[in-house]
């Protein structure tokens, strides 16, 4: 991407919103950085021909979401809590769960948030797999998934895509790295990797930057996709914090990534928009302005709250995956350093 060009327009109401114009942005042109960290197998959207599935219901998340190519229906075994799907027995009650998250009201102390109530255990997720419940482009074997997912991840993970983006996010697993953890471990390498793939090289490069600025990595296997936040400026090993930190550290400087997948395939930028919109809520209420990408539609906005000052800046995009649906992502970052990046100074 070109070097971020940002149009500041005032207007007397309770915010102020800058939105970057086409053709900006911090990845650069030409190809993406050889990273040994990074091994997309991204597919540029030209080469890619897009299908139309109609238009898109911006007031239903779950037709954009829960399309029935690859999301086979649920349905309830004798046995109370337990899902039969073909010949694989699930140990949780996938829906309900899914049902819960979405109506969760968020603690203002991200503390005491608490989804874990049903949520799967590893055998739950490997069942998942096999019934085809996980898109098709996530590939489980290569998550470092334990047995229980980790508390300060999870409210991380749950309260910054409540708080930034609107939504409640189902988490299936979610996982913390400190610095040091990523580079020694193997397991957490392939994780980042992994998750990494899944993204255009333009948000790579972008997480990268975000990486080198961080000492903490939060992950997560969401419902139909996947998640990363980047926080914590430590100059110590294995940087963690407590749960009761978290929401102060995550509030005050990060970025967060978070992709999910759609059987909607936009072919115009008002489609791909309201796309974003119907996925991320939250994004309704900044100017997105469509910026220049190689992979997909791309779109920039910059807001402060005039209420508290609070400045956040957003980069969120859809483009085509090989498996047929469309990958929608959604980067946020607060704090100067990040947004920094997601300007590209």
């Amino acid at each position: 991407m070109k070097p971020l060009v940002i149009i500041l327009t005032l207007f007397l109401s309770t915010s102020i919103i800058f939105a970057q114009p086409p053709g900006g942005g911090p990845a650069g042109g030409g190809d993406p950085p050889n990273l040994d960290r990074v091994n997309p197998d991204v597919p540029d959207v030209e080469d890619v021909e897009l299908e139309s599935q109609g238009d898109i219901d911006v007031d239903i998340q779950s037709e954009a979401l829960r399309g029935s190519a690859n999301f086979p229906t649920v349905e309830p075994s004798e046995n109370e809590g337990v899902n039969i799907i073909g010949e694989v027995e699930i140990g949780f009650n996938r829906e309900a769960f899914s049902a819960n998250m979405e109506t969760y009201e968020v603690p203002d102390d991200w503390s005491l948030i608490d989804v874990s109530d049903g949520q799967p255990d590893i055998e739950d997720i490997l069942a998942m797999r096999d019934n085809n419940e996980i898109p098709d482009d996530i590939d489980i074997d290569a998550l470092d998934i334990q047995a229980e997912s980790d508390p300060e991840a999870t409210s991380a993970i749950f309260g910054y895509a409540s708080s930034m983006l609107g939504r409640n996010v189902t988490i299936l697993y979610a996982g913390e790295y400190g610095d040091s953890e990523v580079l020694d471990n193997p397991a957490a390498q392939e994780t980042i990797n992994q998750i990494y793939g899944e993204l255009d090289a333009d948000m790579q490069s972008l997480l990268l930057e975000a990486d080198s600025l961080s000492g903490v990595t939060y992950w997560a296997l969401l419902e139909y996709g996947l998640a990363l936040l980047y926080t914590g400026d430590c100059d110590v090993p294995n940087c963690t914090f407590s749960q009761e930190m978290v929401q102060v550290e995550v509030t005050s400087g990060s970025m967060g990534a978070y992709g999910i997948y759609s059987e909607s395939v936009p072919t115009s930028t008002d489609q791909a928009k309201a796309l974003i919109e119907s996925i991320y809520p939250n994004l309704r209420n900044v100017a997105l302005e469509p910026t220049e990408s190689d992979y997909g539609m791309a779109f920039f906005a910059f807001d402060i709250d005039m209420n508290n000052g609070d400045v956040t800046a957003y980069y969120a995009g859809v483009y085509p995956t090989d498996s047929g649906q469309s990958l929608v992502y959604a980067l946020s970052g607060v704090g100067d350093a990040y947004i920094n990046v997601l300007l590209g100074g």
